[in-house]
C-alpha cells in the first residue's frame, strides 16, 4: 500500500536526506542511515619517510627482512593474522635512495617508524654496520636494555674525550616475535658487543648482516647478475643451535655504482 511506501531524497546543497516514511518504517530507516553514514576507521595506510644519513635500500631492506622474519614466526604458530593480505608489510626504498615508501597496518606504523629512526643514523668515519642476532636462552628485550645501558655509558665517555671523531652510538632493536637482536654498530664496536652477548647468552649466533661494497670498475647492474647466478641455493639452512633460515639478499644502490648484499656472513 502507499502508506508502506519509503521516499528518499538527497539534498545536495545541505549533504542531507529526506526520508518519507511510515512511523513504524522510520525506525529501521534510520538504523540503516546511521550504520550507512558510519566513519570506518582505516586498517592501512601509506608513508614517505626522508633518510637523512642512511642509504634507503639498505634500511628498508633490513626493516622488510625483520617484520618479514616476524611473520614467518607466528605463521609456525597457527596465527591467522600472518596469513591475513590485511596484514601484509611492504617496504622499499626510492630510486634516489633517498626515501623509505611504507604501506602497512596503521597499528603497525609506529614500530616500523621507530626502527627505521634507529637505523638512519649519522655516518661518521667509521663505517656503520647491521647485524641480526638469534638468541636461544636469554631474553633479547632484557638483554637489549642491559647492553643499551652499558654501550650508552662508554659511548658518551668516548664522545667527551673526542668529539669530533667518536664513533656513532650504537643501537639496539628487538625482535619480540622471534627474539632476535638488531644491532648497529662499528667492527670495532661489534667485538665488544659479541664478547657481552656471548657472556649472557652462550647461544647467540649470528643471523644475518647487511654491507654495502662500492665498485671502482666493474658495473654494479651487470655484476649483480653475475653475483646472483654464482651464489643461487648458496644461502645456510636452518641448523641445531637457534639459527634461522637465511636467505641471501642482493640489491644495487642507485647513482652508486654499489651493491648492497644482506645474509650470513
Amino acid at each position: 500500500s502507499r502508506a508502506d511506501e519509503i521516499t528518499v531524497q538527497a539534498d545536495t546543497t545541505t549533504n542531507s536526506i529526506l526520508v518519507r516514511a511510515s512511523e513504524k518504517q522510520r525506525k529501521m530507516v534510520e538504523e540503516l542511515i546511521a550504520k550507512l553514514d558510519d566513519v570506518a576507521e582505516p586498517t592501512r595506510e601509506m608513508k614517505i619517510v626522508k633518510i637523512q644519513f642512511s642509504s634507503a635500500n639498505q634500511v628498508a631492506m633490513t626493516v622488510q627482512t625483520m617484520f618479514t622474519q616476524t611473520q614467518t614466526a607466528r605463521r609456525g604458530r597457527g596465527s591467522a593474522a600472518a596469513t591475513d593480505p590485511g596484514e601484509k608489510i611492504v617496504i622499499t626504498a626510492s630510486p634516489d635512495d633517498r626515501s623509505v615508501v611504507i604501506d602497512a597496518p596503521v597499528r603497525k606504523m609506529p614500530e616500523i617508524l621507530e626502527l627505521i629512526t634507529k637505523l638512519d643514523v649519522q655516518e661518521s668515519t667509521q663505517e656503520l654496520l647491521v647485524r641480526t642476532y638469534q638468541l636461544k636462552d636469554a631474553n633479547a628485550t632484557e638483554l637489549s636494555a642491559s647492553l643499551t645501558q652499558i654501550f650508552t655509558v662508554r659511548w658518551q665517555e668516548e664522545r667527551r674525550k673526542n668529539p669530533k671523531n667518536a664513533p656513532p652510538q650504537p643501537t639496539f632493536t628487538v625482535n619480540v616475535a622471534t627474539n632476535q637482536l638488531i644491532i648497529g654498530a662499528t667492527a670495532l664496536q661489534f667485538e665488544e658487543i659479541e664478547k657481552s652477548i656471548s657472556d649472557v647468552e652462550k647461544a647467540a649466533v649470528l643471523a644475518m648482516a647487511t654491507k654495502t661494497f662500492t665498485l671502482k670498475h666493474a658495473d654494479a647492474n651487470d655484476l649483480i647478475e653475475v653475483l646472483r647466478t654464482m651464489l643461487q641455493g648458496a644461502s645456510p639452512r636452518g641448523r641445531r643451535g637457534g639459527v634461522t633460515e637465511a636467505v641471501l639478499q642482493i640489491s644495487t644502490l642507485p647513482g652508486s655504482n654499489s651493491i648492497v648484499v644482506q645474509g650470513p656472513p
